[in-house]
């Protein structure tokens, strides 16, 4: 399975909602916007993901995200953008909790 806590999943997404984030540590961990490390150090923004799945489709995989209101440094739009990434993959990956804006 997989367990996602308070994640960074799409680079360019982090530093739009957080611009001095480029300059404190993307850059120098990431590279260049243009030398393509933003995308290949985002997992929400793999162009496949081939889980295993049962006779009917269904991933076989759990998927949890979990991500605090509360958290000043990554905000909950990584966690929200993944878990619709993840959506997206397959059919059969079904949605759990998502009432973002009621938990804490």
């Amino acid at each position: 399975g997989y367990i996602g806590v308070e994640g960074i999943y799409n680079i360019p997404l982090l530093v739009k909602n957080f611009p001095d984030y480029r300059a404190w540590f993307i850059d120098s961990v990431f590279g260049l916007e243009a030398d393509n490390g933003w995308v290949a150090g985002s997992p929400s923004l793999v162009t496949a993901f081939n889980p295993p799945l049962d006779g009917q489709g269904v991933c076989l995989i759990p998927h949890l995200i979990i991500h605090s209101l509360n958290d000043e440094l990554v905000d909950v739009a990584q966690a929200q953008d993944w878990y619709n990434r993840l959506l997206g993959f397959r059919k059969g990956i079904e949605a759990g909790e998502k009432s973002w804006p009621n938990r804490i």
